[in-house]
């Protein structure tokens, strides 16, 4: 049996070596709607971080958000939500999601109960059809099926963080 040239060092590959084992992986294949979720997810983090720090706890007692404060943030294709509030304490927060012509949420289930005003257009959940001003309260525990939205929405929600 013959032995083999094995080197004594405990870092059997240097730094440079590591980089080009590196650079040969291939990246992995992600969906595009999986990367937009998470990219989303990473821009809720820092976006809650910064700036919803001081509207999380008003010290006048009023908040308010204007019309081109914050960031519209991809949660799904087609639709995007800015977020106009966030109760630290309670766990809940104000956003608007607007859904473009077309749009689908996925199914669904609330770990809160959801209320929703829809300001514009259309939305739908099966055989539940909303149009501008329609309230809808989805209870804690209550799965929604794919949200869709014919002709596009703007809506309001107040919802688990």
């Amino acid at each position: 049996m013959s032995k083999r040239n094995i080197p004594q060092s405990p870092q059997i590959l240097d730094d440079a070596m590591l980089g080009l084992l590196g650079e040969a992986q291939m990246p992995a294949k992600m969906p595009v709607h999986y990367k937009s979720r998470l990219f989303s997810q990473i821009m809720a983090r820092i976006d809650n971080e910064e700036s919803s720090e001081d509207r999380s706890s008003p010290r006048s007692g009023f908040v308010t958000v204007r019309t081109n404060e914050g960031e519209w943030i991809v949660v799904a294709p087609k639709i995007e939500k800015k977020r106009l509030f966030l109760d630290r304490e309670r766990n809940v927060e104000a956003c608007l999601l607007r859904i473009q012509p077309g749009g689908e949420m996925p199914r669904h289930l609330h770990k809160a109960d959801e209320y929703c005003l829809v300001l514009e257009g259309d939305v739908a959940f099966d055989d539940i059809h909303l149009k501008a001003g329609d309230f809808h309260l989805a209870c804690c525990g209550s799965w929604h099926e794919t949200a869709r939205s014919q002709n596009g929405a703007l809506l309001y929600l107040e919802s688990a963080a």
